[in-house]
């Protein structure tokens, strides 16, 4: 089965008529995770292709995108990604910064994921822990400004 992807835009483009919001997620059996992809370029020239490509072979379910700046707070891509991790889930991401520009963007959402149960995994920089906020701010920090 092909993973699926879920795009999102900027405040450019308006969103076709036609065009649904992404759909709720759906029940699923306790116990079963899922790994969910977030891929963001910062301008609409930039290609997600390389980051897609990586994230369907990390074996993402389903995968969401943003093309706007990581200093935005209004990423659709990303507030759909949040809204279908359940406890256990994974988001996975290529690289920390995709999730955003600031350390503490960055420690709000680890804090977050700690709280609700949901692991981070980050590609290009070797991250795949178990509940360790503290250990992932440290190494964000240095490339996050």
């Amino acid at each position: 089965m092909r993973p699926s992807r879920m795009t999102s835009g900027t405040k450019r483009r308006a969103p076709a008529a036609s065009s649904p919001a992404a759909p709720a997620p759906a029940p699923r059996e306790a116990g079963t995770a899922l790994l969910i992809g977030y891929a963001r370029v910062s301008t609409v020239d930039q290609r997600l292709d390389l980051q897609l490509d990586a994230l369907a072979l990390a074996g993402c379910h389903r995968t969401f995108e943003d093309r706007a700046s990581g200093a935005r707070a209004d990423r659709p891509g990303l507030a759909a990604a949040l809204s279908h991790l359940r406890r256990g889930d994974t988001l996975v991401v290529w690289r920390l910064d995709r999730l955003g520009r600031t350390t503490h963007q960055l420690v709000g959402l680890l804090e977050r994921f700690e709280r609700d149960g949901v692991r981070l995994r980050s590609l290009q920089d070797g991250i795949d822990p178990p509940g360790l906020t503290h250990e992932i701010a440290q190494v964000a920090q240095p490339g996050l400004a």
